[in-house]
């Protein structure tokens, strides 16, 4: 176990005798507890302002986890987020007559039908095949569409990245029906 060394309680100043490992610094409970007391400061938590008394070594700023978050949660909103990404959206797609028009003439061409499973009428969305933040010149072109039901478009989304092309001929759709 090893050797015990002498340390000096902090306190009182009587000599302790114990293992090096264990780095000592008060005699007793009591001077344990006068040791404790007077390492402590009175703070301020930064969210809720109420007061509280910490160790000093500790460097602490909140009266709990829960106050600390909601304090880094309001400060790392918006633009003070270290990921955030400036987003230039002048207008959008579907704010427009045109968009209708393409809508359902995409619709017309596949005969309301999702062209994954075949579904008619129900929930159809429009997809484009090459994106739009990718090609903003295809936004309104027929060929550029195809009719997904609800179902496989947010499928379609999980596998082929948004900003990716998705060519029918290279990615069947026929993937996301599970079929091969």
């Amino acid at each position: 176990m090893g050797k015990k060394v002498r340390f000096i309680c902090e306190v009182c100043g009587k000599d302790i005798f114990d293992y090096p490992s264990r780095s000592r610094k008060t005699c007793s409970r009591k001077c344990f507890k006068i040791y404790y007391n007077s390492k402590r400061i009175k703070i301020k938590c930064r969210f809720c302002n109420k007061e509280i008394f910490v160790l000093e070594c500790l460097n602490r700023k909140y009266c709990s986890q829960g106050c600390k978050n909601l304090h880094q949660s309001e400060l790392n909103r918006g633009s003070n987020n270290p990921f955030w990404k400036e987003v230039k959206k002048d207008f959008s797609y579907k704010d427009n007559i045109l968009w209708d028009e393409w809508r359902t003439k995409v619709f017309e061409r596949d005969n309301f039908t999702c062209q994954c499973c075949g579904e008619r009428g129900s929930q159809l969305e429009p997809h484009h095949l090459k994106s739009k933040a990718c090609f903003p010149e295809l936004v309104y072109d027929v060929d550029n569409g195809v009719t997904l039901c609800k179902k496989h478009h947010r499928l379609l989304h999980k596998i082929v990245p948004s900003n990716s092309i998705l060519i029918v001929k290279e990615f069947p759709l026929s993937i996301l029906n599970g079929s091969k």
